[in-house]
């Protein structure tokens, strides 16, 4: 029983890492120049935004200007696109699988260095070190959080303080789940990941009315097992009749 526990959480876990640092249908969509790449918050529209607000984000918590605010939104942007171009061609040009762990690192590493490179060019050092810690993370689940709480429709400073709160857990579970991954344990990841989403709902709390908290939790929710691949609010597949 205790094997087969641990097994379980390895799977959940696996899940998690998986939708969050690997190819999604999205990044395959915006490679190829497809105009879209599916319903709700993983349309190439909503990613997009999701990453205007993920940098205009950042950049308050650096109280940067107006105008630096836009070039590192147009940097990040751009940073993202080329992302999403280079793993695709990289695993095409590897013949690896979609979610190969290896491709991911080695051009997500190049693609971090070469964004902290632009963003050099007009931020200072110290600015630029906080900007690429977050936003060279390259982090899907973010941008599937953020996106969700664009669809909420909240004020500006509740929006704000709403976006913190993600962004703080976006870097806190992402330490987790590369650490899991060189470590190989799953199942204290697992418990880890479980108390990072708790406090985040928590804190989602006192920002969100009830209603909204509601549609957060049941969109954003993190389903694992025989969903893997599945996207965070989508209906559990059924089994065949």
């Amino acid at each position: 029983m205790r094997e087969r526990n641990g097994f379980a959480a390895m799977v959940a876990v696996a899940a998690i890492l998986l939708s969050t640092v690997f190819l999604t249908p999205f990044d395959t969509a915006f490679a190829q120049g497809r105009p879209g790449a599916g319903p709700g918050v993983r349309s190439v529209q909503n990613v997009e935004r999701a990453w205007e607000l993920q940098a205009k984000g950042v950049a308050a918590e650096l109280a940067l200007t107006p105008e630096l605010t836009g070039k590192l939104v147009d940097a990040y942007k751009a940073a993202r696109q080329n992302h999403a171009k280079a793993l695709q061609a990289g695993l095409q040009e590897s013949g690896a699988e979609r979610r190969d762990i290896d491709t991911f690192r080695k051009v997500n590493d190049a693609e971090k260095v070469k964004f902290e490179a632009a963003v050099k060019e007009f931020l200072t050092p110290e600015q630029t070190a906080k900007a690429v810690t977050t936003l060279g993370s390259f982090n899907r689940r973010w941008d599937r959080l953020v996106a969700v709480l664009d669809t909420l429709k909240l004020d500006e400073a509740s929006l704000s303080k709403a976006m913190t709160r993600v962004a703080a857990y976006a870097a806190e579970s992402d330490q987790v789940m590369r650490a899991a991954m060189e470590k190989d344990d799953f199942e204290s990841a697992r418990g880890d990941m479980t108390k990072l989403r708790e406090k985040l709902d928590t804190d989602l709390a006192g920002i969100l009315t009830p209603e909204q908290l509601a549609v957060w939790k049941e969109t954003t929710a993190m389903r694992g097992g025989r969903g893997m691949g599945r996207r965070e609010g989508a209906p559990a597949p059924q089994p065949a009749q």
